[in-house]
């Protein structure tokens, strides 16, 4: 695989799901990743969003940072930082008012940090 990557033989989106798919298996061999990322160097502008996502969620994953992606997003959306935020304030009022069996409000300033044991969610 480090040959085919050095000689530009695999497809770059293939080689974004071969990052995936080692990784995955927990396959840690930072030759493996370096050269991936040496093949995938001159796509990155050019590689969709999702496959950008994936390379550095698989590099991370092995420990082997692509640091060539730039640095993660850090502000949220503004609709589901709120939606979340109103799903903890709604918790931690269940709390205070005796209806949260399995909840534990961890901090309520300056937001609400709740933990809810036993808890599946859709969202």
């Amino acid at each position: 695989t480090i040959r085919m990557c050095k000689a530009s033989l695999i497809p770059k989106l293939e080689l974004v799901e071969v990052a995936w798919a080692f990784a995955t298996a927990g396959e840690k061999r930072p030759e493996l990743f370096a050269a991936m990322k040496q093949a995938l160097a001159p796509h990155l502008d050019s590689l969709p969003e999702d496959h950008r996502r994936l390379l550095g969620w698989a590099c991370a994953e092995v420990g082997e940072h692509a640091t060539e992606l730039g640095e993660p997003p850090i502000v949220a959306d503004k609709d589901a930082t709120l939606k979340v935020y109103a799903a903890l304030e709604d918790l931690a009022r269940r709390m205070g008012e005796g209806q949260g069996a399995g909840i534990e409000v961890l901090s309520s300033e300056p937001v609400p940090v709740v933990a809810v044991h036993d808890v599946i969610s859709e969202a």
